[in-house]
């Protein structure tokens, strides 16, 4: 997959490897301060060892790392609810799960304070 798939959205391809043997693949699409893992694809025979967490958790770490982001968002799509909830549940105030979206915020940083509306009562 080249930059520029999603037509004129700012958008970034990660691949993850195991020796030399993709693994998993995501796409990154950027808008504004923020940015979506759109995409995560794990290869049939690499699933159920853990490949789509660890390729999430360094999607999600990089584009904090890399770019300065106040949130990343997911969507729910499917059957994945119960695979993004344990995400989730891994970066713990810094972590927000509304379905059909996760966010993420940066560092130092909590859901709470970036999505208050969220946990209005």
């Amino acid at each position: 997959m080249e930059n520029g798939y999603y037509s004129g959205i700012p958008n970034e391809p990660l691949h993850f490897y195991r020796d030399s043997q993709l693994m998993a693949t995501a796409t990154l699409l950027f808008m504004g301060d923020g940015a979506e893992l759109h995409k995560l694809y794990v290869h049939p025979n690499a699933r159920g060892f853990g490949v789509g967490r660890a390729a999430a958790t360094a999607s999600i770490d990089y584009l904090f790392a890399t770019y300065d982001l106040e949130d990343v968002s997911v969507s729910i799509l499917g059957n994945s609810a119960e695979f993004w909830f344990k995400i989730v549940t891994a970066y713990g105030d810094r972590a927000l799960y509304a379905y059909p979206q996760c966010y993420f915020v940066k560092p130092g940083d909590t859901a709470r304070n970036q999505h208050p509306l969220t946990f209005a009562t």
